[in-house]
């Protein structure tokens, strides 16, 4: 959690300063797509200020059945409540979450400093979507920068690109949709979408 916002800063750094690449690019135009784990890395550089305590408090509570295997990896591993060291990059002017994992932005405060566009599209099958929307809705201080939908039927890991019939097995759960999702269907419509958000988003920043 600490080194992933870190990993995609140096990587923003070496392509803005790559001979073949630096003369193409908007250095003060960037966005970030994030799935999952990758959805905390973009609001840790948006601007968002990651704690554990909400994750702490999640561990405390009685395990049941219907909670995700990473809670019962913090348990095991033992987790205390503390603040995580990022650092938000100004280039940064839009993110687009797909099922991000929200826990660490839930202590009060977390995403006040989140001022960019932010595309947020939950998969309805997910654990706790609806609850995702409201750490958003809560958190960003001007809602007018947030869109939002729940994919219906969709799955987690819906939002990956489709993988071809001859690997899924191999795969395992990142190639699964639930029954009756079509993901090669639902990429055609999502592409568009996230490209249509970008190109408005980035647009109106540059004539600023």
């Amino acid at each position: 959690m600490i080194y992933r916002p870190r990993h995609i800063r140096l990587a923003i750094d070496e392509v803005f300063s790559h001979e073949k690449f630096k003369n193409h690019l908007d250095f003060e135009n960037v966005a970030i797509v994030g799935h999952s784990v990758g959805g905390y890395t973009a609001l840790a550089l948006a601007g968002g200020v990651p704690h554990t305590q909400a994750l702490v408090e999640l561990c405390q509570r009685p395990a049941n059945s219907d909670e995700p295997y990473w809670i019962s990896l913090l348990r095991k591993n033992g987790i205390t409540s503390q603040p995580i060291e990022v650092t938000a990059d100004s280039r940064i002017k839009a993110i687009v979450l797909f099922a991000p994992d929200v826990g660490l932005f839930i202590s009060e405060g977390a995403l006040r400093h989140v001022h960019v566009p932010v595309l947020l599209l939950l998969a309805e099958k997910d654990y706790m979507p609806l609850e995702t929307v409201e750490v958003m809705m809560n958190g960003i201080p001007e809602h007018s920068q947030l869109s939002h939908r729940v994919v219906k039927n969709a799955g987690h890991y819906s939002f990956l690109s489709p993988f071809l019939e001859s690997i899924r097995s191999r795969v395992g759960d990142a190639a699964k949709d639930p029954e009756g999702f079509d993901r090669d269907q639902f990429h055609q419509e999502l592409n568009p979408e996230v490209l249509s958000f970008l190109q408005k988003a980035l647009a109106v920043n540059h004539n600023h």
